[in-house]
C-alpha cells in the first residue's frame, strides 16, 4: 500500500494545479481485520474505531484528490 501510494499519489499527477488524474475518481477503501467487531470500539482492545483508523485515507481522497463521491459501508 505505502510505495501504491508514493507511485500513484504524487504532485502533478494526483494532485496540484496540474494534477488531475484522480479527480471526479470513486474511491474505496476495502479492510480486513483479524479481531471481532468489538475490538474496534473506543474502549475496545485497538481502543479506535474502524471510521477512526481509516479517517486519513478518507481525507485524503475528499481533499487532496478531489473526489465527489466516497463510498462508505459499514459491516452488517
Amino acid at each position: 500500500m505505502k510505495q501504491w501510494q508514493d507511485v500513484v499519489l504524487t504532485y502533478g499527477w494526483a494532485y496540484g494545479s496540474e494534477g488531475n488524474k484522480l479527480h471526479n475518481k470513486e474511491f474505496l477503501l476495502a479492510i480486513s481485520v483479524g479481531g471481532p467487531e468489538q475490538a474496534y470500539e473506543r474502549d475496545g482492545y485497538n481502543y479506535f474505531t474502524i471510521a477512526e483508523l481509516t479517517t486519513p485515507h478518507v481525507k485524503a481522497a475528499n481533499r487532496v484528490l478531489n473526489l465527489l463521491t466516497t463510498i462508505s459501508r459499514s459491516p452488517s
